[in-house]
């Protein structure tokens, strides 16, 4: 399985480049069908985050070092998403796609602002152990997961990098963003499904609905989220 990578130069020759970016408490074994099936599909290693950032000077200072073209297509899944629309204001891509993801911070759930509130007060062994006793279990019902797909949200909580998912949850819940279509010079297009409970769109003619799906789409849907990447890049 491919890890995460930075850019780079020597892959300059092909059609061009999927960049990945997950969500909380996610890495690249979120993408694991879709690294599995495309060659040209790689995920972003996050920088550290300076102390009190926000999303936006976050993606903008990221923006400068990373090395994308128009031959770059920039993949963001839930957290993923909101980051990617920030750097996306900054680099000449082919285009953005966002996965389960929200373009404004109104379609932010009040129960997610809460809970990035009461964060602090929780430890990371604890953290930890919600998500393992308490999150993966609600997810594996609601989305219907299999034992390998359980597996890999263990593992991924496993090696959570708590910083940065405290940092990324306060920097999520207070996004500050309204979409305008003019702050982009690359087609963006967005894939959500119908049942998502996590983040409610507001517009759902910005996206594509999958029926019956919910949150998790590179997972439970990941032969539909492949041929849409797929005929995505192809534009």
């Amino acid at each position: 399985m491919q890890e995460n990578q930075e850019p780079s130069t020597k892959d300059q020759d092909s059609p061009h480049r999927l960049w990945f970016l997950p969500g909380l408490a996610a890495n690249h074994k979120l993408f694991a069908p879709q690294l599995a099936e495309l060659p040209e599909a790689q995920v972003l290693e996050w920088i550290p985050p300076e102390a009190e950032e926000s999303l936006a000077a976050y993606a903008q200072r990221w923006s400068q070092h990373l090395d994308l073209g128009p031959k770059d297509i920039l993949v963001g899944m839930s957290f993923g998403g909101q980051v990617a629309l920030e750097l996306a204001k900054h680099l000449p891509l082919k285009a953005c796609l966002l996965i389960s993801a929200n373009r404004r911070s109104q379609e932010i759930r009040s129960q997610f602002r809460l809970q990035a509130k009461v964060l602090p007060r929780i430890s990371d062994s604890m953290l930890r152990q919600t998500f393992l006793k308490v999150g993966i279990p609600l997810l594996k019902r609601w989305e219907s997961l299999t034992d390998q797909q359980v597996q890999w949200l263990e593992e991924m909580v496993e090696e959570m990098d708590t910083s940065f998912f405290r940092w990324a949850t306060q920097a999520a819940a207070e996004w500050d963003y309204e979409f305008q279509a003019s702050d982009f010079q690359m087609p963006l297009y967005q894939i959500h499904g119908e049942k998502d409970t996590i983040i409610r769109i507001q517009n759902q003619d910005e996206v594509e609905l999958l029926a019956g799906a919910s949150h998790l789409l590179t997972f439970t849907h990941s032969k539909e989220i492949n041929q849409w990447l797929k005929n995505k890049s192809a534009l």
